[in-house]
Formats: C-alpha cells, sequence, structure tokens
C-alpha cells in the first residue's frame, strides 16, 4: 500500500518517506510527493528502492503539524504491449 509513513522537517529540510508497494502488485517505477499546509506547498520527485521510497525538499514555509500529503506514482508493466498504471492518493499527516 503505497502511504506516507514519515514526515519531517529538520535543518530546513522536509522528509518523506513510505512504502512502495502498489496495490496491483505492479512495482512502483516513479513517484512524486506533495506536502501542504495552509498556503505552503513543497513537491518534488522520490526515490524508489526496493520496497520503499523517500524524497526530500526544501520546507520552504512548512512547520511541524497538520499537513496534507499526496502522492503520485507510476508502474510500468512489462509484456507485449507493455503499459503504464498510475494511482494517487492523498492523507492527512502529521509534520514532526
Amino acid at each position: 500500500m503505497l502511504k506516507f509513513t514519515t514526515a519531517s522537517i529538520s535543518n530546513g529540510n522536509l522528509q518523506v518517506a513510505g512504502p512502495a508497494s502498489s496495490d496491483s502488485g505492479l512495482p512502483v517505477k516513479h513517484l512524486r510527493f506533495l506536502v501542504a499546509q495552509g498556503d505552503a506547498m513543497v513537491e518534488n520527485e522520490a526515490f524508489v528502492s526496493g520496497d520503499e521510497w523517500r524524497g526530500e525538499a526544501p520546507a520552504g514555509d512548512l512547520k511541524p503539524g497538520p499537513a496534507h500529503g499526496v502522492g503520485l506514482a507510476v508502474m510500468i508493466s512489462a509484456g507485449s504491449p507493455g503499459s503504464y498504471q498510475t494511482t494517487t492518493w492523498v492523507e492527512p499527516i502529521t509534520l514532526s
């Protein structure tokens, strides 16, 4: 299941992470994240390694406390023909 398990601000940087297993069972090849808190928003591409994703970006105006995490994942199916599958999600998170 794709989700945020870690969301923190340290030394002015936002750090987020979570599991990279899709509901379809296909491997996640690309993942982008967005964290929104009021009018503040930060987004970037995450690094996917095995069954985990991690991302980092300058925190900008984000502060510790409630926020929303948004993810966009792209999975690729091999075969003839190959295909892309995408999924998005949004969830409440707490920045620590």
